[in-house]
Protein backbone atom coordinates (compact mmCIF):
# COMPACT_ATOMS: atom_id res chain seq x y z
CA UNK A 1 0.00 0.00 0.00
CA UNK A 2 0.99 3.28 -0.45
CA UNK A 3 3.39 4.82 2.20
CA UNK A 4 3.03 1.75 4.10
CA UNK A 5 6.43 0.26 3.03
CA UNK A 6 10.24 0.71 4.61
CA UNK A 7 11.64 2.19 2.00
CA UNK A 8 10.97 5.54 2.41
CA UNK A 9 14.37 8.20 2.23
CA UNK A 10 15.30 9.34 5.47
CA UNK A 11 16.96 12.93 6.08
CA UNK A 12 19.88 12.71 8.14
CA UNK A 13 19.70 13.87 11.71
CA UNK A 14 22.90 15.74 11.47
CA UNK A 15 21.57 17.92 8.09
CA UNK A 16 17.91 18.54 10.38
CA UNK A 17 19.66 19.95 13.16
CA UNK A 18 21.67 22.12 11.09
CA UNK A 19 18.29 23.58 9.33
CA UNK A 20 16.98 23.80 12.93
CA UNK A 21 19.99 25.71 14.18
CA UNK A 22 19.45 28.08 11.28
CA UNK A 23 15.49 28.77 11.69
CA UNK A 24 16.37 29.76 15.25
CA UNK A 25 19.05 32.27 13.80
CA UNK A 26 16.14 33.95 12.01
CA UNK A 27 14.94 36.77 13.52
CA UNK A 28 11.52 36.41 14.96
CA UNK A 29 8.88 39.10 17.08
CA UNK A 30 5.35 38.27 19.17
CA UNK A 31 2.63 39.15 17.05
CA UNK A 32 1.11 42.19 18.03
CA UNK A 33 -2.44 42.24 18.12
CA UNK A 34 -2.73 38.63 19.55
CA UNK A 35 0.15 38.46 21.89
CA UNK A 36 -2.00 37.51 24.78
CA UNK A 37 -3.65 35.10 23.52
CA UNK A 38 -0.82 32.91 21.40
CA UNK A 39 2.61 32.15 21.88
CA UNK A 40 3.48 32.14 18.00
CA UNK A 41 6.40 34.13 17.01
CA UNK A 42 6.43 35.14 13.64
CA UNK A 43 9.33 36.13 10.89
CA UNK A 44 10.32 39.41 10.69
CA UNK A 45 8.68 40.55 7.79
CA UNK A 46 11.77 42.47 6.27
CA UNK A 47 12.92 38.62 5.05
CA UNK A 48 10.86 36.74 1.96
CA UNK A 49 10.77 33.21 1.96
CA UNK A 50 13.32 33.50 -0.78
CA UNK A 51 15.39 35.64 0.79
CA UNK A 52 15.91 33.10 3.86
CA UNK A 53 16.49 30.11 0.96
CA UNK A 54 19.16 32.16 -0.13
CA UNK A 55 20.27 33.19 3.40
CA UNK A 56 20.58 29.46 3.87
CA UNK A 57 22.30 28.16 1.28
CA UNK A 58 24.98 31.23 1.67
CA UNK A 59 25.26 29.58 4.74
CA UNK A 60 26.16 26.11 4.05
CA UNK A 61 28.78 27.84 1.70
CA UNK A 62 30.20 29.02 4.80
CA UNK A 63 31.11 26.17 6.40
CA UNK A 64 33.73 24.88 4.83
CA UNK A 65 34.85 20.99 5.87
CA UNK A 66 37.87 20.21 7.65
CA UNK A 67 40.12 18.71 5.02
CA UNK A 68 41.32 15.68 7.76
CA UNK A 69 37.70 14.50 8.37
CA UNK A 70 37.81 10.57 8.35
CA UNK A 71 36.24 9.54 4.76
CA UNK A 72 35.09 6.73 6.83
CA UNK A 73 33.27 8.51 9.50
CA UNK A 74 31.80 11.27 6.98
CA UNK A 75 30.44 8.14 4.93
CA UNK A 76 28.68 6.04 7.61
CA UNK A 77 27.12 9.62 8.57
CA UNK A 78 25.92 10.57 5.38
CA UNK A 79 24.94 7.29 4.31
CA UNK A 80 20.96 6.31 4.80
CA UNK A 81 18.84 3.26 5.00
CA UNK A 82 20.66 -0.39 4.07
CA UNK A 83 23.66 1.36 3.26
CA UNK A 84 24.43 2.63 6.74
CA UNK A 85 23.57 -0.87 8.22
CA UNK A 86 26.27 -2.41 5.72
CA UNK A 87 28.79 0.53 6.95
CA UNK A 88 27.97 0.08 10.81
CA UNK A 89 29.53 -2.79 12.15
CA UNK A 90 32.76 -1.53 9.89
CA UNK A 91 32.17 1.64 11.30
CA UNK A 92 31.89 0.70 14.97
CA UNK A 93 35.68 -1.24 14.64
CA UNK A 94 37.12 2.10 13.64
CA UNK A 95 35.81 3.94 16.31
CA UNK A 96 36.93 1.29 18.54
CA UNK A 97 40.51 1.25 17.04
CA UNK A 98 40.21 4.81 17.22
CA UNK A 99 39.82 5.08 20.97
CA UNK A 100 42.45 2.35 21.68
CA UNK A 101 44.79 3.90 19.53
CA UNK A 102 44.54 7.30 22.04
CA UNK A 103 44.49 4.80 24.71
CA UNK A 104 47.91 3.65 23.95
CA UNK A 105 49.50 6.95 23.46
CA UNK A 106 47.89 8.46 26.56
CA UNK A 107 50.16 5.33 28.36
CA UNK A 108 52.88 5.71 26.17
CA UNK A 109 52.83 9.47 27.43
CA UNK A 110 52.74 8.21 31.19
CA UNK A 111 55.73 6.18 31.36
CA UNK A 112 57.90 8.98 29.47
CA UNK A 113 61.19 9.66 31.61
CA UNK A 114 64.62 10.82 30.66
CA UNK A 115 65.84 7.44 29.03
CA UNK A 116 61.96 7.00 27.25
CA UNK A 117 61.10 9.33 24.88
CA UNK A 118 57.74 9.43 22.73
CA UNK A 119 57.43 11.63 19.84
CA UNK A 120 55.41 12.46 16.67
CA UNK A 121 56.67 13.61 13.46
CA UNK A 122 54.78 14.82 10.62
CA UNK A 123 55.12 17.45 7.31
CA UNK A 124 53.83 20.53 7.27
CA UNK A 125 51.41 21.66 4.71
CA UNK A 126 53.39 23.21 1.78
CA UNK A 127 55.09 26.71 2.13
CA UNK A 128 54.93 28.21 -1.49
CA UNK A 129 57.16 31.29 -2.21
CA UNK A 130 56.65 33.58 -3.40
CA UNK A 131 53.24 34.46 -1.43
CA UNK A 132 51.26 37.28 -0.88
CA UNK A 133 48.28 40.02 -1.63
CA UNK A 134 50.19 41.62 -4.83
CA UNK A 135 48.44 40.15 -8.22
CA UNK A 136 51.07 39.39 -10.06
CA UNK A 137 52.29 36.64 -7.58
CA UNK A 138 49.47 34.73 -9.07
CA UNK A 139 50.57 34.33 -12.08
CA UNK A 140 54.80 33.08 -10.64
CA UNK A 141 55.85 30.00 -10.72
CA UNK A 142 55.88 29.01 -7.13
CA UNK A 143 58.90 27.23 -4.83
CA UNK A 144 57.42 24.82 -2.39
CA UNK A 145 59.39 25.09 0.63
CA UNK A 146 59.11 21.90 3.58
CA UNK A 147 58.96 22.27 7.49
CA UNK A 148 59.28 18.41 8.91
CA UNK A 149 58.64 18.36 12.47
CA UNK A 150 59.58 16.43 15.51
CA UNK A 151 57.18 17.02 18.64
CA UNK A 152 58.53 15.53 22.22
CA UNK A 153 55.49 14.65 23.78
CA UNK A 154 55.22 16.20 27.76
CA UNK A 155 57.97 18.07 27.43
CA UNK A 156 56.50 20.19 24.08
CA UNK A 157 60.35 20.47 22.84
CA UNK A 158 59.48 20.61 18.60
CA UNK A 159 62.51 20.55 16.40
CA UNK A 160 61.62 21.94 12.75
CA UNK A 161 63.93 20.44 9.48
CA UNK A 162 63.40 23.12 6.83
CA UNK A 163 64.28 22.83 3.08
CA UNK A 164 62.93 23.28 -0.36
CA UNK A 165 61.80 21.66 -3.63
CA UNK A 166 65.52 22.35 -5.33
CA UNK A 167 66.91 20.92 -2.68
CA UNK A 168 65.06 17.29 -1.74
CA UNK A 169 61.52 15.96 -1.83
CA UNK A 170 58.83 14.80 0.55
CA UNK A 171 59.84 11.01 0.49
CA UNK A 172 61.68 8.00 2.69
CA UNK A 173 65.25 9.85 1.93
CA UNK A 174 64.30 13.15 2.83
CA UNK A 175 62.32 11.73 6.19
CA UNK A 176 65.05 9.44 7.02
CA UNK A 177 67.75 11.82 6.95
CA UNK A 178 65.77 14.14 9.51
CA UNK A 179 64.64 11.54 12.07
CA UNK A 180 68.04 9.88 12.23
CA UNK A 181 69.70 13.16 12.39
CA UNK A 182 67.01 13.49 15.41
CA UNK A 183 68.32 10.33 17.00
CA UNK A 184 72.06 11.00 16.42
CA UNK A 185 71.30 14.52 18.69
CA UNK A 186 68.78 12.30 20.93
CA UNK A 187 71.28 9.34 21.90
CA UNK A 188 74.16 11.70 22.31
CA UNK A 189 72.52 13.82 24.61
CA UNK A 190 70.74 11.43 27.02
CA UNK A 191 74.04 9.17 26.48
CA UNK A 192 73.14 5.70 27.88
CA UNK A 193 72.64 1.83 26.69
CA UNK A 194 68.87 2.08 27.91
CA UNK A 195 67.05 4.49 25.53
CA UNK A 196 64.12 3.75 24.26
CA UNK A 197 61.84 5.95 21.60
CA UNK A 198 58.89 5.72 20.40
CA UNK A 199 57.36 7.79 17.49
CA UNK A 200 54.12 7.75 16.50
CA UNK A 201 52.80 9.86 12.63
CA UNK A 202 49.85 9.03 9.59
CA UNK A 203 50.17 6.46 7.98
CA UNK A 204 51.87 7.75 4.49
CA UNK A 205 53.47 5.08 2.87
CA UNK A 206 55.75 7.07 0.84
CA UNK A 207 57.53 9.15 3.79
CA UNK A 208 57.47 6.63 6.88
CA UNK A 209 55.22 3.73 6.38
CA UNK A 210 57.90 1.54 4.30
CA UNK A 211 60.69 -0.65 4.64
CA UNK A 212 63.16 2.12 4.23
CA UNK A 213 62.57 3.73 7.39
CA UNK A 214 62.54 0.98 9.34
CA UNK A 215 66.28 -0.44 7.84
CA UNK A 216 67.16 3.24 9.08
CA UNK A 217 65.62 2.62 12.19
CA UNK A 218 67.34 -0.70 12.95
CA UNK A 219 70.67 0.81 11.32
CA UNK A 220 70.01 3.32 14.31
CA UNK A 221 69.86 0.49 16.79
CA UNK A 222 73.04 -0.94 15.79
CA UNK A 223 75.21 2.51 15.71
CA UNK A 224 73.57 4.14 18.16
CA UNK A 225 73.39 4.01 22.13
CA UNK A 226 69.82 3.02 21.58
CA UNK A 227 68.26 -0.09 22.92
CA UNK A 228 65.11 -0.03 20.55
CA UNK A 229 62.38 2.33 18.67
CA UNK A 230 58.95 1.42 18.18
CA UNK A 231 57.13 3.45 15.82
CA UNK A 232 53.60 3.18 16.17
CA UNK A 233 50.79 4.84 13.61
CA UNK A 234 47.72 6.48 13.94
CA UNK A 235 44.20 5.38 12.98
CA UNK A 236 43.50 6.44 9.40
CA UNK A 237 41.55 9.53 9.63
CA UNK A 238 42.24 10.33 13.24
CA UNK A 239 45.74 11.42 13.22
CA UNK A 240 45.68 14.79 15.22
CA UNK A 241 48.47 14.83 17.63
CA UNK A 242 50.90 17.17 19.15
CA UNK A 243 52.64 18.56 16.65
CA UNK A 244 49.62 19.72 14.87
CA UNK A 245 49.82 22.76 17.95
CA UNK A 246 53.17 23.63 16.14
CA UNK A 247 51.92 23.97 12.87
CA UNK A 248 49.04 25.99 14.19
CA UNK A 249 51.50 28.48 15.30
CA UNK A 250 53.70 28.86 12.49
CA UNK A 251 50.51 29.02 10.29
CA UNK A 252 49.49 31.98 12.69
CA UNK A 253 52.86 33.81 12.34
CA UNK A 254 52.55 33.38 8.33
CA UNK A 255 49.49 35.39 8.17
CA UNK A 256 50.85 38.02 10.98
CA UNK A 257 53.47 38.44 9.15
CA UNK A 258 51.96 38.61 5.23
CA UNK A 259 49.62 41.50 6.89
CA UNK A 260 52.79 43.53 6.79
CA UNK A 261 54.19 42.15 3.69
CA UNK A 262 54.85 39.07 0.91
CA UNK A 263 57.14 36.27 1.53
CA UNK A 264 59.65 36.62 -1.55
CA UNK A 265 61.75 33.04 -0.72
CA UNK A 266 62.36 30.11 1.89
CA UNK A 267 64.63 31.95 4.14
CA UNK A 268 61.60 34.34 5.19
CA UNK A 269 59.67 31.68 6.53
CA UNK A 270 62.91 30.31 8.28
CA UNK A 271 62.57 33.83 10.15
CA UNK A 272 59.08 33.40 10.78
CA UNK A 273 59.50 29.77 11.89
CA UNK A 274 62.01 31.28 14.57
CA UNK A 275 59.85 33.69 15.93
CA UNK A 276 56.53 32.06 15.94
CA UNK A 277 56.66 30.61 19.30
CA UNK A 278 56.08 33.27 21.86
CA UNK A 279 56.50 31.10 25.36
CA UNK A 280 58.64 28.19 26.43
CA UNK A 281 61.61 28.91 24.10
CA UNK A 282 62.05 29.35 19.70
CA UNK A 283 61.48 26.60 17.27
CA UNK A 284 64.63 24.61 17.10
CA UNK A 285 65.13 24.92 12.97
CA UNK A 286 67.63 22.26 10.84
CA UNK A 287 67.92 24.37 7.78
CA UNK A 288 69.59 21.75 4.84
CA UNK A 289 71.44 23.67 2.44
CA UNK A 290 72.43 21.21 -0.37
CA UNK A 291 70.93 17.90 -1.29
CA UNK A 292 73.84 15.88 -0.84
CA UNK A 293 73.03 16.16 2.43
CA UNK A 294 69.76 14.05 2.52
CA UNK A 295 70.90 10.10 2.85
CA UNK A 296 70.21 7.29 0.27
CA UNK A 297 67.96 5.97 3.40
CA UNK A 298 67.89 2.72 1.23
CA UNK A 299 71.35 2.12 1.38
CA UNK A 300 72.17 2.30 4.68
CA UNK A 301 74.21 -0.28 6.22
CA UNK A 302 71.98 -2.39 8.93
CA UNK A 303 74.86 -4.25 10.58
CA UNK A 304 77.54 -3.13 13.31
Amino acid sequence: MRGKHMNQKKVDDNIKNGIRRHIDSIPRIESHYLRQQTSREFIYSGKSLSELFRDYKRDCDMKQVPSDQCDLCNSYRNALGDHKEQLAEKYDLHQKEKELSRLEKQMDKEKIKENFIVACYDLQAVLPSPRGDTSIFYYKSKLNSFNFTICEMKSGKVECFFWHEAHGGRGANEIGTCVLKYLQETAESVNTEELEVIFYSDNCCGQQKNRFLFGMYMHAVAKLKIKAITHKFLIRGHTQNEGDNAHSVIEKAVKRYLKSGPIYEPSNYVSIIRSAKKTGGTFFITFRIFLTQFLQVRHIPLTK
